[in-house]
């Protein structure tokens, strides 16, 4: 019988049931990807996050990682929240004092270090978006009224071809951050347009005009992906668990510096 730890952690925040959750399995060894989706459609959480210590099979003493992410339904190249869930698990669990590296299945790496004020600092690599590609208006203007049926509040669309999501800037002066919160997108309808797989989440977000309050506020649909919303999603970045979470551009670098808290909710073991 194999054992493997898990755990799930509320990312984005510093209290249990709010930010986006994500479950952490600890490997000792790798095991198949056939495996670890069977484990992440038993979870149903957005992501499960699957570590494998690089160097030294000691989840204490070890600062290099393999990670990989799995939605109910299949695998993604990237995860911000579940990348913050497994560092809060290695720094907060496991005592871990490193500065963290994770490399994913396509060779990028992923830093992340803990802060002094608590908060957990991750780099990633920057997803730059452009204008739509003409095959791609169609799609995009139908995905955009299963979510927002007026379009006229829609200021502009964008598109990161790397991440394969779309962007809806809406138009801060026709609608409230409130508004974001209660939009109710037909999920059903924006898995029947044909993008040729092009498009496999959209964010909605606007500047917020409280400035005291936020920059902008978010919301992310993803059901290509089996996802219907994912609060907080860090790699494309409020939904109704609410989260919070910082952002820092390095335009020269290319890297974008991603950083939150966390919490750790439930801890366990699957028995296989």
């Amino acid at each position: 019988m194999s054992t493997f730890e898990v755990y799930t952690v509320d990312a984005f925040t510093d209290k249990p049931f709010y930010g986006n959750p994500a479950a952490v399995v600890l490997l000792k060894s790798d095991i198949e990807d056939s495996f670890k989706q069977k484990i992440a459609s038993e979870i149903k959480l957005s992501e499960t996050a699957f570590v494998l210590c690089k160097n030294v099979n000691d989840f204490v003493s070890e600062n290099e990682f393999y990670i990989r992410w799995f939605t109910p339904s299949n695998e993604v190249p990237l995860c911000g929240h579940a990348t913050l869930a497994s560092a809060a698990v290695l720094f907060y669990r496991k005592k871990n004092k490193n500065k963290l590296s994770f490399e994913t299945m396509g060779g990028d790496e992923l830093h992340v270090e803990l802060e002094n004020d608590g908060y957990i600092s991750m780099n990633f690599p920057h997803n730059p978006t452009d204008n739509l590609d003409k095959s791609l208006v169609d799609p995009a203007i139908e995905i955009a009224k299963a979510i927002l049926p007026d379009l006229n509040k829609v200021l502009e669309f964008k598109f990161s071809p790397g991440t394969k999501k779309l962007l809806l800037r809406l138009d801060e002066t026709k609608i409230t951050s409130d508004d974001i919160l209660r939009i109710e997108p037909n999920c059903e309808e924006m898995l029947k347009v044909k993008s040729n797989d092009c498009i496999r989440g959209v964010i909605v977000t606007h500047k917020d005009l409280i400035k005291e309050r936020y920059d902008f506020v978010s919301r992310y649909f993803s059901p290509w992906n089996g996802i219907p919303e994912d609060p907080v999603n860090g790699s494309g970045v409020l939904s109704k668990r609410t989260g919070q979470l910082r952002l820092n551009y390095n335009e020269a670098k290319g890297r974008v510096s991603i950083s939150g808290k966390a919490c750790v909710v439930i801890e366990g073991l699957i028995n296989t």
